[in-house]
């Protein structure tokens, strides 16, 4: 949910003003005191001042521990808005920690406060992250049952849980599935919010990549050319949202491979983000490696490693030096040193995304094994069999382990046959 930037600057200096009050108080202050900082501390996280966030949400915490006791359900509410930092930081591991600690106390005299649905769906998405699908899945659907329970069945977050978990259901490979949840998604959103709603246009965009995936191309750019016209129709200035449309269909331009109005697309939603956003942000950053790599795949090199890097450089500073989102930006930039015969660089590239993967997802995850058969196909290109095999191999490990052992799921069958390529003689 995107927040008016003015607003925010606004926002700030009244917060501060009440932060002041409330401390002027003393103990008499403190809850007071404690949900002033938990405005800021929103505030702060729709404005990417993690640290600030964190400072504010700590102390505010503290307060309510005090004030309230360990299982007050005021004190789970902070625990899961301080998971929400820690999950922008890329620190998931101790994201995951709040939250269970958050969810531990549901049950507690006064511990639910209605809150267990959003903590559940959090939760889900951050074991989703370490590559957990079916646990993710069974945590997801946890989340739907309490948030039907807490808000009823036609909530926006009930539907937002939909989304979800359709998005999980895909990486696990049941696109159809994934495909059945969002039509019933896009026709709820529809009776509730009308067929020109901003929420119908997401659902649209939502059910346009799942077609994409299952190479429904001509459908999937009918999906998001519809909710673009909604999203235009709007907003007739820049808007964060119509970006996110616009970008949508460019994306879907892409899996098509239709590069020409892919790149399009991605430049027009790239303009308006810098124009919004006026430096580093997240989106923008998304939009940059979005843009590289629709032009990596149409063979504009140049640019797209200039785009890369640029990715890269505002990812560290948003994220820090270990994230995922520096991993992929140096998984992107080696794929282009690979492409233009720098293989030196593009391994000591790939091999700093593999250690950085497997600093942040442990042994089993699909970005691991990406960075791994990147490697082992380098390796076999090289006439290093052994090497090859050695990456090959654990690619293969982790897809298994990932997908239960099914031999049928696509991608353990693509590892397999790599391997099994490399090893003819």
């Amino acid at each position: 949910v995107y927040q008016n930037l003015r607003l925010d600057a606004e926002a700030e200096p009244l917060l501060q003003e009440a932060v002041a009050d409330w401390r002027a108080l003393g103990e008499d202050g403190a809850l007071g005191l404690a949900e002033s900082l938990n405005k800021l501390g929103r505030l702060y996280g729709q404005q990417m001042r993690q640290d600030d966030a964190v400072a504010a949400y700590e102390e505010a915490l503290a307060l309510r521990r005090a004030a309230l006791g360990e299982t007050h359900g005021d004190v789970g509410e902070l625990l899961n808005n301080l998971s929400l930092i820690r999950i922008q930081q890329g620190n998931y591991a101790a994201a995951e920690s709040l939250l269970y600690e958050a969810l531990s106390m549901i049950d507690a005299p006064e511990g639910g406060h209605g809150h267990a649905g959003a903590m559940y769906y959090n939760l889900a998405y951050v074991v989703q992250y370490r590559g957990a699908f079916e646990e993710a899945e069974a945590l997801y659907r946890e989340s739907l049952t309490r948030l039907r329970t807490e808000h009823g069945p036609d909530h926006p977050n009930v539907l937002y849980a939909l989304q979800a978990l359709a998005d999980v259901l895909a990486d696990q490979g049941d696109l159809p599935a994934a495909d059945s949840i969002l039509q019933q998604v896009v026709a709820q959103t529809r009776r509730i919010h009308g067929a020109t709603s901003v929420d119908y246009a997401f659902a649209l965009i939502d059910q346009g990549r799942i077609r994409a995936e299952q190479r429904r191309f001509d459908e999937a750019i009918a999906l998001q050319q519809d909710a673009l016209a909604i999203l235009r129709s709007s907003y007739p200035m820049p808007h964060p949202n119509l970006a996110l449309g616009i970008e949508a269909l460019g994306l879907a331009y892409n899996q098509a491979g239709r590069y020409g109005p892919a790149a399009e697309a991605l430049r027009e939603s790239l303009a308006m983000r810098r124009r919004l956003f006026h430096g580093v942000h997240p989106d923008v950053s998304n939009n940059l490696g979005n843009l590289g790599f629709v032009l990596r795949r149409s063979g504009d090199y140049a640019e797209a490693e200039a785009l890369f890097r640029e990715a890269l450089a505002m990812d560290i500073e948003l994220y820090g030096e270990a994230h995922r989102e520096v991993a992929t930006g140096l998984h992107n930039i080696a794929q282009i040193r690979l492409a233009v015969g720098d293989t030196v660089q593009a391994v000591v590239l790939h091999e700093q995304a593999l250690a950085m993967r497997r600093q942040l997802f442990g042994a089993h995850h699909p970005h691991l094994a990406v960075s791994l058969t990147s490697l082992g196909l380098i390796r076999q290109a090289q006439g290093d069999r052994a090497g090859a095999e050695r990456y090959l191999a654990e690619a293969l490990a982790i897809r298994r382990a990932l997908h239960d052992g099914d031999e049928t799921h696509p991608a353990v069958r693509a590892a397999r046959d790599r391997l099994d390529a490399l090893r003819i003689p």
